[in-house]
């Protein structure tokens, strides 16, 4: 569709229908006479005697128009015009297309019910369906009648029209799903009360704002006698305020208005004379002046308007009566009007709007979320809100039962326009001025310049003039702001853009943004960011990705960040379903996938990255590049060995480029291997690297020290792995970024091992601040955690660690697979040591599995092991071996001498609880030899202590195997080496709340060890 074709269809506008069933259709002049009865706007007669009334400028009371129509076709008004064999006639709500000045009606169930079966009217006259008459409530009296069980179901409620209301309701909602709301409004009531010391006076205020019901509060506490017109202009040629005014004071003081012969007035008196004589005669008649408040003055034509001016200042006038004219905002008026005494009701306030919504939600069980969404939606308008819970309720969310209200259920509702507020926001901007500067700005939901603006108007042949903003300014629907290309709009409120789109279909309203879109691409002179502002309303079409890709260099923030990413992702889908070129497929994957790295989104992404490396076979920088991000992607996943083959593929292609890029790869290359625990090659090749970097003294040097110092401390080497990480810690501290939180917490790792706990736990904490500011990675912000948590269980402080290892969790959950397994094991060692037993088991197992996916995990083993740990404590001893074993075994591949020491242990703790002699003898053995394979610096006073343990338990049966007592006075002086680091109030945490530390005391104790 065109932008013109757009601009030219209002798909759906709701409507007021009514059908007429002459009695008679013979002789055409039913048809005739119709035609004469149509000369205003916003009626359109359709074949078979139905008539369709939708709003217009200045008039958006469709049901009163077709209720006044309805009765001059039926010789009801006073005119008596009357259509000779006119009988019944229906009206009911509906919808209606508008597409190049034609206008058709929605066809629906009921319309077509009733051409297939016409309801049974029990006589002539006007009747409504149930909705119908909702809209007229307070205005017009009905009776119920027989339902219309329709020939496709349902049972549709019928009324028949008895009359207008002789006192009508004021305003809209006299009550709200049968409840009256008052919200009190001091400061306005004040300024409106005194008005009331004038002759005439006006009061302004937005659509919606409250004005009518602000008035009603004042005046109702008035002793004079109050005459309320509701100017609502139904007919043409009759003037609007001299045929309103005499029918209220004739439906009220009917007395009052006998002519002189006996009969009423006629409307054929002199503009305004009639009206005048009618106050004089009813002040007369009361003895009393009247309060006269002439509502709705925005409706006028230009000449009523005149009339108004001249009508209100009469001395006539002012003599019988005092004159409030309510009108809204940026009405234009006569001059002796705008000189008049004005007060504004402008919009609720913060405070009152939230009494508002609380009393208009109070028993519906809607939640205070909700609740503050609605208030922020209708930014104080107390007739949207209103509008949007009588939407629920026509929307089938709130429902009736024994006469009271409930909500659905449902713990979140969007706000529901009624047909209503939209006739009124339609009826209204209409009235304003030319309504698609206003329509663009709401699909653009952003601010955007006058110039801009009236450019994307101009595409769809419009052209607005200079001024055309200031009534809808003064109207309350534009606020002014400011922008790099100077004054800037938006509108006053979201529940309006809401409204002003409502007519349209989603195809449409997209159109409306690429329009804008489009003018903010061809601005020579535009602003910064509005490549990204016009991505925004361009997005998903082809245009969008030159526009998102130029936009694209200028976001560097993280938030920018992670919404670039989400719509480079989403182009793509859509580049890939129309079919593009393969040149700029490789272009949107080479920003999508580095930036996939920033923010931890790569995982998602490996058919893309297989993709684009396909594509950039022939571009070798960026093949390096994204064989690079295989790589680590692989590492991520386990897959060390595919991971190590995208390196040195990249290392070959690379050749002869920029050392410095080379070196970055040795870099991963080095750091693959240390996480494949291939300690000896790594070593050598971050020393090789240092050697080459050293004199430079920057990153590269402090990477290489970095992982030299993690290959020293996997070999237990700590002082070596002190020099190292102090090296790099110094080199970092000049520039302060995430990488100094990676040397902090390589440092915690080092005083962990150490068992230096407090120092470790300082460290960690260090870490976690620097990553946490600097926006470092998630893996390196869970070491960090789980650094910390680990250190306060070494300590025995178990509950305080369960706090920094759920946050290590939250966060690793569905990254890589080694983050996600070391957080859950960790929260599973942190379970079992406080006797939640099974959620150990839970979140053991879970990281089982995700390693068990993995070619050669390294953490495999260590879960097997604190598996068995968990079996065993629940007594079951064979299960728990079998794990065991399998750590064992996987431990034993590895060449990992510590964890092998650690799973003997366990074993030998087995086979004690079983009575295994023959087991704890060979385990025993195999412990021995383990530890005596550590260096001297590697000691574990719980390894050792369980060797004194089995040696013991064998001695005692006179089982031959080395002294036991050396390996308690060993594991003791370990110990008691680790309480050197703790403060005194530590010591007693340390050594009693962990159960084998306790065990060690009291048998050093039975031989008589003390602290040196």
């Amino acid at each position: 569709m065109t932008t013109v074709e757009t601009l030219k269809t209002l798909p759906h506008l709701p409507a007021a229908l009514m059908k007429i069933w002459p009695a008679s259709q013979g002789s055409g002049r039913f048809h005739e006479a119709l035609q004469k009865l149509l000369p205003m706007k916003g009626l359109s007669a359709m074949e078979d005697g139905l008539i369709a009334f939708f709003p217009v400028a200045g008039r958006a009371n469709v049901f009163e128009a077709a209720l006044a129509l309805a009765t001059e076709i039926l010789g009801i008004g006073a005119p008596g015009v009357g259509l000779e064999g006119a009988d019944r006639v229906l009206v009911f709500p509906g919808q209606t297309i508008h597409r190049a000045g034609n206008v058709s009606v929605v066809t629906e169930a009921l319309l077509q019910d009733i051409a297939r079966q016409p309801p049974h009217f029990p006589s002539g006259g006007i009747f409504l369906t149930g909705y119908a008459r909702g809209w007229l409530r307070g205005r017009h009296r009905c009776e119920k009648i027989e339902d219309y069980l329709s020939p496709s179901g349902p049972r549709i409620p019928l009324f028949q029209w008895t009359g207008a209301e002789p006192q009508p309701c004021r305003w809209h909602n006299l009550d709200l799903l049968g409840r009256q709301l008052a919200v009190e409004r001091p400061a306005v009531e004040k300024n409106l009360e005194a008005l009331l010391d004038h002759p005439a006076a006006r009061i302004d205020g937005v659509l919606g704002s409250g004005k009518s019901r602000a008035v009603h509060g004042v005046v109702s506490r008035q002793d004079d006698p109050v005459v309320w017109c509701r100017l609502d202009p139904v007919w043409p040629g009759v003037p609007v305020l001299e045929r309103c005014l005499r029918g209220v004071l004739r439906s009220q003081w009917p007395e009052a208005f006998e002519s002189s012969d006996g009969g009423p007035e006629t409307v054929d008196s002199p503009p305004g004379h009639g009206s005048l004589t009618h106050l004089r005669r009813l002040s007369l008649h009361l003895g009393r002046r009247l309060l006269v408040v002439c509502d709705g003055i925005e409706s006028l034509p230009a000449d009523d308007l005149e009339q108004l001016a001249e009508w209100s200042l009469h001395e006539d006038a002012t003599a019988a009566a005092r004159i409030l004219l309510v009108g809204r905002s940026g009405t234009p008026l006569p001059a002796p009007l705008q000189g008049l005494p004005m007060a504004e009701v402008p919009p609720m306030t913060t405070e009152e709007s939230a009494r508002h919504v609380q009393a208009a939600c109070e028993g519906l069980g809607i939640g205070d979320e909700m609740q503050h969404r609605w208030q922020d939606m209708v930014m104080g308008n107390p007739l949207a809100l209103e509008e949007g819970i009588l939407g629920l309720y026509h929307h089938g969310r709130i429902r009736r039962l024994y006469g009271s209200y409930f909500s659905d259920g449902a713990s979140d509702y969007d706000y529901h326009l009624s047909d209503r507020f939209i006739r009124l926001v339609e009826a209204e901007v209409q009235r304003l001025g030319e309504p698609l500067g206003l329509r663009i700005l709401a699909a653009s939901e952003q601010a955007v310049s006058k110039r801009q603006l009236e450019r994307a108007v101009a595409s769809f042949g419009i052209v607005l003039q200079g001024d055309w903003h200031h009534p809808f300014i003064a109207g309350g629907w534009l606020e002014r702001t400011s922008s790099a290309l100077g004054q800037a709009y938006r509108l006053a409120s979201p529940v309006l853009s809401k409204a002003l789109l409502a007519p349209f279909h989603k195809e449409a309203v997209t159109t409306f943004r690429h329009v804008l879109g489009r003018v903010l691409v061809a601005t020579e002179d535009g602003a910064p960011g509005d490549e990204w502002r016009a991505y925004r309303l361009l997005a998903g079409s082809p245009e969008a990705l030159p526009t998102l890709l130029d936009g694209s260099r200028d976001s560097d923030d993280a938030a920018s960040r992670f919404e670039l990413f989400e719509a480079l992702l989403s182009e793509y889908r859509l580049f890939q379903e129309r079919g593009g070129d393969s040149k700029t497929e490789l272009a949107l994957l080479w920003s999508i996938l580095p930036l996939s790295r920033r923010v931890d989104r790569l995982h998602e992404l490996q058919g893309e990255l297989e993709r684009a490396i396909q594509l950039a076979a022939e571009v070798p920088r960026r093949l390096v590049a994204l064989l690079t991000l295989k790589g680590e992607l692989d590492q991520e996943k386990g897959r060390f060995r595919a991971a190590e083959e995208s390196l040195k593929q990249a290392l070959a292609i690379s050749e002869g480029a920029e050392e410095k890029h080379r070196l970055r790869l040795f870099l991963r290359l080095g750091d693959l291997l240390l996480r494949e625990d291939r300690r000896h090659e790594a070593r050598e090749m971050f020393t090789n690297l240092l050697a080459l970097v050293q004199d430079q003294g920057g990153e590269l040097a402090a990477t290489c020290h970095y992982y030299l110092g993690n290959v020293a401390l996997g070999e237990k080497r700590f002082d070596e792995a002190l020099r190292h990480h102090g090296a790099a810690l110094a080199i970092r501290r000049r520039k302060e970024d995430r990488r100094l939180g990676s040397s902090f917490s390589a440092l915690g790792a080092l005083h962990l091992e150490r068992g230096d706990y407090p120092r470790a736990g300082h460290f960690f904490g260090l870490a976690e601040d620097v990553l946490t500011r600097h926006g470092g990675r998630p893996e390196e912000l869970t070491f960090a955690l789980r650094g910390a948590g680990r250190a306060l269980m070494r300590l025995g402080d178990s509950t305080a660690a369960a706090n920094p290892l759920k946050k290590a969790l939250r966060i690793g959950l569905n990254r890589d697979v080694m983050t996600e397994a070391f957080a859950r094991l960790d929260m599973a060692e942190n379970h079992l040591l406080l006797g939640n037993v099974s959620q150990a088991l839970s979140e053991a197992r879970q990281a089982h599995f995700r390693l068990s996916l993995v070619s050669n995990a390294p953490l495999l083993g260590d879960a097997e092991l604190l598996l068995g740990r968990i079996l065993m404590r629940q007594h079951q001893g064979e299960v728990a071996k079998q794990h065991f074993d399998e750590a064992l075994r996987v431990h034993s591949r590895r060449s990992d001498v510590q964890r092998q020491a650690t799973d003997h242990s366990w074993l030998v703790e087995l086979a004690l609880a079983e009575g295994d002699r023959e087991a704890l003898l060979r385990q025993s053995q195999a412990l021995q030899a383990s530890l005596a394979r550590l260096p001297q610096t590697a000691d574990d006073e719980i390894l050792v202590f369980r060797l004194f343990k089995a040696f013991d338990w064998l001695e005692r049966r006179q089982i031959a195997v080395p002294e036991a007592l050396p390996f308690l006075e060993r594991a003791y002086r370990e110990l008691m080496r680790k309480t050197g680091y703790l403060e005194p109030e530590q010591r007693h945490g340390f050594l009693f709340q962990n159960r084998e530390h306790e065990e060690l005391l009291v048998s050093a104790a039975k031989y008589g060890m003390t602290p040196a």
